[in-house]
């Protein structure tokens, strides 16, 4: 792993919140992921995805109920890679607000199995581990803010997953896979039949 002097290195700072936000970045190279974000303090966040940036290498993301944010390559393995994020004072703020929303809504979520659960009319999704390749699973049901997934291994309690292009938590085996919890949930108005991951 590579780390510049400046920021702590992975796992040795207490991050503001476990919540993982989800988006797309676009990388110095112009190659664009889907990824996942956890903002560990006001200037650092550790970035989630399929990618192998440069250190100080400069990336932009756009990130679901955040909005457009940038920043610098500090630190980097196989899984992850961390940032120090750019823009202004006004601009942190404003993004500390919508976190501050988010954790509020997300905080004490749990798998509720009275919701509506359907099984999509596409049963197969691609599933990825950090640092993995993509697998084909399929579908046995589905929920506005998990689903269960037929599959031969099962993931640990509690590893991110990324389940089509929706960041997940694994949350229960089963005899036939796994059950997961998505980052973010679905809208009501956007679940149905024809819903894709």
């Amino acid at each position: 792993m590579n780390i510049a002097s400046s920021p702590a290195r992975f796992g040795q700072r207490q991050s503001r919140t476990e919540l993982l936000v989800g988006g797309r970045v676009l990388l110095a190279d112009g190659t664009e992921r889907s990824c996942c974000v956890r903002f560990d303090s006001e200037d650092v966040a550790t970035v989630f995805a399929a990618a192998d940036p440069a250190m100080f290498d400069r990336v932009l993301f756009r990130l679901e109920e955040v909005g457009s944010l940038s920043g610098i390559v500090v630190a980097n393995d196989r899984a992850s890679f961390e940032i120090r994020l750019e823009g202004s004072g006004e601009r942190r703020r404003r993004v500390q607000t919508k976190l501050d929303w988010l954790e509020a809504h997300a905080g004490g979520r749990e798998e509720r199995r009275s919701e509506i659960r359907i099984v999509p009319r596409r049963r197969t999704v691609q599933f990825r581990r950090p640092g993995e390749e993509p697998f084909t699973t399929r579908i046995l049901d589905v929920s506005p803010s998990g689903a269960s997934l037929s599959m031969p291994i099962r993931p640990g309690i509690g590893e991110t997953v990324l389940v089509g292009r929706r960041y997940a938590e694994v949350v229960r085996h089963s005899d036939e896979g796994v059950a997961v919890r998505f980052k973010l949930p679905f809208a009501q108005a956007s679940f149905g039949e024809d819903v894709e991951l």
